[in-house]
């Protein structure tokens, strides 16, 4: 984008991909002997690195800053999370040719996935920076009124003129859909994808690249002609078999698995079907069915069973009173077939404040704290991931209002019980 913007290149020139020598080091392709003659498209379907390298020579440091700047890749998004981290990119007494031209294909300089969503993002907008955010709302619970509420923050217009963003958007396009591509796995029919893999060596603490280390990608965004979903997929160290350790092999079909759930979630339809009733032109087989929630607070517990058999819905009671108090989702919630539903009764003898404390090791912190939250606990979180421990035993009559202390670990404990102490991706 930046190198169209500036002029430097256009689309359909050509260079000459396998090697390039600059400054005394030499750059290979990733299959060392290149393609022959290749357009600079060419050099985004095949994943050129002596493409990038020559765009990047062509495009020099001052322009490389500036639009590395203008995509927000120089500071932190401001998403209000905490520890946001910052890119890493040569300092300016280092950036010679060389490394000018390893990073234009991303090797030796790194930006977090954070900023890798903005700066597609602003291609998909059409050259315009929004900065990301988590939270929409928050509601004081007492009262039910909105205290804050979050919506698009524009950090930058005319990143890029449209019209480059446009192209730089088409170009996404072919990549993903060229059958000849190496990034057609993430292709989804009636649909656009914009896409680009990555794959990247890691680094050895003590300088070079490790030669059976890798950390692959896909970044994309769908539908083309209207983004609504993007995707950002990264495995570090992934266990495949070498010559397989690829981001359009590995990173690739999990973002199209997640897009294309996205879509339907969001009753997205491809190009040529207009309506939901014309969602029989979507195999049988990628098809999503979804429903809503229905309403179990104030039924007994036998007649929420038989409504959950009904609906096709898994089912977990906390508690053993004889009518629910609590679900989780809540009812109208749009849901997919098979989901579990939380129930929550009194606890045997404790009254209508009491509730029973469920089993929670396991859980994603989202599913963790929504299940309290039903159940009208609090939850103190220490860590992140999945929950390890809980501090109050599953089965335990507490009191509605009191707080949990929730400890998570980045892997599910069934994962860490069988770790064995060596590094895994």
């Amino acid at each position: 984008a930046a190198a169209l913007t500036t002029h430097k290149i256009k689309l359909n020139q050509t260079f000459m991909s396998g090697q390039i020598t600059i400054d005394g080091s030499t750059i290979h392709d990733w299959n060392w002997w290149g393609w022959g003659k290749l357009t600079f498209l060419g050099a985004l379907e095949k994943s050129s690195n002596v493409g990038f390298a020559t765009i990047a020579t062509r495009l020099g440091w001052p322009d490389l800053i500036k639009y590395m700047k203008r995509f927000g890749f120089l500071k932190p998004t401001g998403i209000g999370l905490p520890n946001e981290a910052d890119s890493i990119i040569f300092s300016p007494q280092n950036r010679g040719p060389v490394q000018l031209a390893t990073s234009g294909f991303g090797q030796g300089i790194a930006v977090t996935p954070l900023q890798q969503m903005a700066a597609i993002g602003a291609i998909a907008n059409g050259g315009t920076l929004y900065r990301p955010y988590v939270v929409s709302s928050i509601t004081d619970p007492s009262t039910g009124k909105v205290i804050e509420k979050v919506g698009p923050h524009v950090v930058r217009q005319h990143v890029v003129p449209e019209s480059v963003a446009n192209t730089v958007r088409q170009a996404m396009i072919d990549d993903v859909n060229a059958p000849a591509g190496i990034d057609f796995s993430g292709r989804i029919n009636g649909y656009e994808v914009a896409g680009k893999t990555g794959t990247a060596q890691v680094p050895k603490p003590g300088g070079g690249y490790y030669s059976n280390r890798y950390i692959v990608s896909f970044i994309g965004y769908a539908p083309g002609w209207d983004p609504k979903i993007e995707v950002y997929v990264t495995v570090k160290r992934p266990k495949a078999p070498l010559g397989s350790t690829w981001g359009s092999t590995i990173a690739a079909p999990t973002a199209r698995a997640i897009m294309k759930f996205c879509l339907q979630y969001e009753h997205i339809m491809p190009r040529g079907v207009s309506t939901p009733s014309s969602a029989a032109a979507i195999p049988s087989s990628d098809r999503t069915t979804y429903e809503q929630m229905p309403t179990f607070t104030g039924q007994t517990v036998t007649a929420a069973k038989a409504l959950a058999k009904r609906d096709s819905l898994g089912l977990s009671v906390i508690g053993s009173g004889k009518v629910v108090d609590g679900q989780w989702p809540a009812a109208s919630t749009e849901v997919t077939s098979g989901t579990t539903v939380y129930l929550s009764t009194a606890a045997v003898g404790g009254g209508a404040m009491n509730v029973t404390m469920p089993n929670l090791v396991g859980a994603p912190m989202r599913t963790a704290g929504e299940i309290l939250a039903a159940l009208g606990l609090n939850m103190n979180p220490v860590g992140n991931g999945f929950v390890g421990q809980q501090s109050v035993p599953p089965g335990t009559p507490i009191a509605k209002g009191s707080t949990v202390t929730l400890t998570f670990s980045p892997n599910p404990p069934a994962v860490i019980t069988k770790a064995s102490g060596k590094a895994g991706g």
